[in-house]
């Protein structure tokens, strides 16, 4: 009988606690991330160590998705990350350095690029981010972007520059790259 009571009392205040929740909070409150991303700030992160190119890397990203947004919704997809404040600069930044490169030793100027959503494919000096977000701040390298060369025009966070930003030919090949996911 006293299992019973508590079962009783328990199914009554997981209703009351649940009705108390003001519309359809429950449904609509970000929360989750997928197994092996990182939330931060409302979004999901994920660093990859696959040599790709620019290209491949977004394609890449643009496997993963964010369930129940329907088909075509470009805002439920995974993008190269783009980056709109400090605090998210220096974030991606730390989450590069402490997760992927530890196994590049000291040299700081070895392997230590990744690549990011930024760039100027559409029109020449006017970059863009691949999830269509606005560009609004950037945390380029004095004297970048510079278009050197042949052309460059994909975004990279590298060592060499002190972890800003830098553009870079999409065809080179890079050992990382970061993913974005709005969270669940």
């Amino acid at each position: 009988m006293f299992c019973r009571q508590k079962t009783l009392l328990f199914t009554l205040a997981s209703v009351t606690i649940l009705s108390m929740c003001p519309g359809d909070c429950l449904g609509d409150a970000p929360c989750c991330c997928p197994t092996f991303w990182t939330a931060y700030n409302g979004s999901c992160y994920r660093l990859f160590s696959y040599s790709m190119n620019w290209h491949e890397a977004k394609a890449h990203c643009n496997q993963f998705s964010r369930p129940s947004l329907g088909v075509g919704d470009r805002n439920s997809v995974a993008h190269l990350v783009s980056i709109h404040s400090l605090d998210e600069n220096d974030f991606v930044v730390s989450y590069f350095i402490s997760t992927g490169i530890k196994d590049l030793g000291a040299d700081e100027s070895i392997g230590r690029y990744m690549w990011i959503g930024l760039h100027d494919t559409t029109s020449e000096g006017n970059f863009e981010w691949t999830d269509r977000s606005s560009f609004t701040m950037n945390m380029w390298s004095p004297g970048q972007p510079d278009n050197y060369g042949t052309g460059e025009d994909c975004g990279e966070i590298t060592g060499v520059y002190g972890y800003k930003w830098n553009d870079r030919p999409c065809d080179d090949v890079a050992k990382y790259f970061m993913c974005k996911l709005p969270v669940w």
